[in-house]
């Protein structure tokens, strides 16, 4: 596989390599945020401009999709579909919260196993699962999609949930690529308001926020998906020493890092860049892989390429 990789990339325009970070809104899918929903998605899949693309479309529609991109783009490059498989997908299982109640590490691996025979079956190929963001506060309004407030259930809980969708191997048609969300430390939100401030002392941190996520990484998930909210004064979507030094560097994770929805747009609503050209510089520095729904990184990564402020060794990476 490295062999076929290393090829491809040798005959991959940087146009094209840019396009397969880019995860847009398409227009019809379900969707929540800010991002603006992309037209012409035909003609955006046809000149390479997208690697990944919600699901949330009809599943003839997806097949024509995926049809353009394996006959019509620059490289033949499958699309990655992705989708939130939370708790089922035709079948529905009880929420998280009510999963992890249980203590059945083996029962939640077989609703995630059910789940993603199921998903993939309708093309999803990621899956934005589980949620393992420790919550201590029940004004959160997104407690029952986390497995509570210990962090040994919520290691327990991920663990099994990556199991399940991923099984040992991810070329099989019944599997789906899991995704760790949402890292770190967004289930402590100040006041239980949604994309508020987070400041935890490293204590919480190490022993609280961190080991479902190190638990995750250490049962093969494929993606981990970053916080929108900021860490003590700093937004986890430019948090370098979070996602490259911890993240990269000492856990050693080698998958996907993706950004939560327009969360690379709303670096500028956080003020730490000027304009969506810096905040796609940031991200990218930081170590985020994968845009979603901001179009950063399509618009401006071919010039900060070109002003040698980004090495095209690293698209590659």
């Amino acid at each position: 596989m490295s062999k076929f990789i290393d090829d491809l990339l040798k005959r991959m325009a940087l146009a094209d390599k840019i396009g397969q970070l880019n995860h847009p809104n398409v227009d019809g899918a379900e969707t929540t945020g800010a991002g603006a929903a992309v037209t012409e998605i035909e003609r955006r899949i046809r000149r390479g401009e997208v690697g990944s693309l919600s699901a949330g479309l009809e599943l003839g529609r997806l097949n024509e999709l995926q049809r353009i991109a394996i006959e019509q783009s620059p490289q033949r490059i499958p699309l990655l579909f992705t989708l939130d498989v939370i708790h089922g997908h035709r079948t529905i299982f009880p929420l998280p919260l009510g999963l992890a109640c249980t203590w059945e590490p083996a029962l939640v691996c077989r609703t995630a196993r059910a789940a993603a025979a199921e998903a993939a079956a309708e093309g999803v190929a990621l899956a934005w699962a589980p949620m393992l963001d420790v919550t201590r506060d029940a004004r959160w309004g997104r407690c029952a999609e986390s497995p509570g407030e210990d962090p040994l259930l919520c290691s327990i809980f991920g663990a099994a949930m990556v199991e399940g969708f991923q099984d040992d191997d991810l070329s099989r048609a019944d599997t789906v690529m899991a995704a760790a969300k949402h890292f770190a430390g967004y289930g402590l939100v100040e006041a239980g308001r949604d994309y508020n401030a987070v400041d935890a002392s490293a204590y919480r941190m190490h022993n609280v926020v961190l080991p479902p996520f190190k638990a995750a990484v250490d049962a093969g998930v494929g993606t981990i998906m970053v916080g929108f909210h900021e860490l003590a004064g700093i937004p986890c979507t430019a948090h370098r020493e979070l996602l490259t030094g911890l993240l990269r560097g000492r856990w050693g994770f080698a998958g996907l890092i993706v950004s939560d929805y327009t969360a690379i747009m709303e670096l500028v609503h956080h003020g730490v860049a000027a304009n969506l050209k810096e905040a796609a510089l940031i991200a990218f520095s930081a170590g985020v892989d994968i845009d979603m729904a901001s179009e950063a990184y399509i618009r401006h990564l071919p010039e900060l390429v070109a002003e040698g402020r980004i090495a095209e060794t690293e698209i590659d990476a």
